[in-house]
């Protein structure tokens, strides 16, 4: 196992074998943080689309309905030295496909939303999640699933997913941006419990309904690395499907870039992002990528068979 600071990509090789690996599969999961930093984002994704990434898993990816001449760059929040976002992010990242891949678009709602920092009105914005694949995938199904959908009060999210199969493994990978509370941005909260049993119970049913082997779920959950909720979902017993949390079980130090707000403060979470797999899993690589400036959270990129 390997591990290094928090300013250098963290990894570890874990279950690898001394055989020819076959039928690996590579994905990655990342918050692109409303795509303020969009010329390193699209350098980012052309990067790992040559370099043979199967999935792409994005979450924060803003989208809206209205045409403008020149693309309004907005603020999101009041935070000093917080750059721009895009309110276009799902346009950019259509624009820069290759032919080879495929991409789903979800987004709880388009609703009018305002500027924190200029109080200009836009009539119809989504925060929404994108998943990337390549066409020469062997596809089963792929749509989503609502998450915390009637819990007052808090804004629901949608969990996609895919079900494909290489080498005769039929292998689901979902990917989920957890729930945010204002007051309690990374705690424990009955929502977040509630949240953790319907991941679990969407996997379980899709894992079932498609016979499927294999699990990899991921994305920015909003949860501290040491809360009930995030330990709830390897948990022994009941519908688990997960049993690993590679970013604990890599002792991982930070999911974040240093963009982030409370970077390397002391007694301040510094996990938001998580890389989680059933216990068939071989795991032959998984990164932190923390030097990686595209947004506040770093890239977890595996691969696995």
């Amino acid at each position: 196992m390997l591990l290094s600071g928090l300013l250098r990509s963290t990894h570890f090789t874990k279950d690898l074998v001394m055989t020819e690996i076959t039928n690996v599969s590579n994905v990655v999961f990342l918050n692109v943080w409303g795509h303020r930093h969009h010329k390193l984002l699209e350098r980012y994704i052309k990067e790992k689309m040559t370099a043979g990434v199967d999935i792409f898993c994005f979450t924060e990816v803003t989208h809206t309905k209205v045409r403008y001449k020149t693309i309004p760059r907005v603020y999101m929040g009041l935070s000093r030295g917080e750059p721009p976002a895009s309110i276009n992010g799902l346009e950019q990242l259509i624009n820069l496909m290759s032919k080879d891949y495929y991409l789903v678009y979800d987004s709880p709602e388009n609703k009018k939303w305002t500027c924190r920092k200029t109080g200009t009105e836009f009539p119809s914005v989504g925060f929404g999640s994108a998943m990337i694949y390549q066409l020469e995938l062997k596809v089963i199904a792929t749509k989503r699933a609502f998450i915390c959908k009637k819990i007052p009060g808090v804004n629901h999210r949608v969990m996609q997913w895919i079900v494909y199969e290489k080498g005769g493994i039929r292998y689901l990978v979902a990917h989920l941006h957890g729930v945010w509370i204002a007051h309690n941005t990374k705690g424990d909260d009955h929502a977040r419990d509630r949240q953790s049993h319907e991941i679990r119970e969407n996997l379980r049913r899709l894992a079932d309904k498609y016979s499927v082997d294999k699990v990899v779920f991921g994305g920015d959950l909003n949860l501290a690395i040491d809360t009930d909720a995030l330990a709830a979902l390897t948990r022994e017993g009941g519908n688990q499907v997960l049993s690993r949390n590679l970013v604990v079980e890599g002792q991982i130090e930070s999911t974040r870039t240093r963009h982030y707000r409370e970077y390397g403060k002391p007694n301040k979470s510094q996990h938001a992002d998580y890389v989680l797999t059933s216990s068939g899993v071989l795991v032959h690589d998984f990164q932190v990528e923390n030097e990686k400036l595209a947004s506040d959270h770093a890239p977890l990129v595996i691969s696995f068979s």
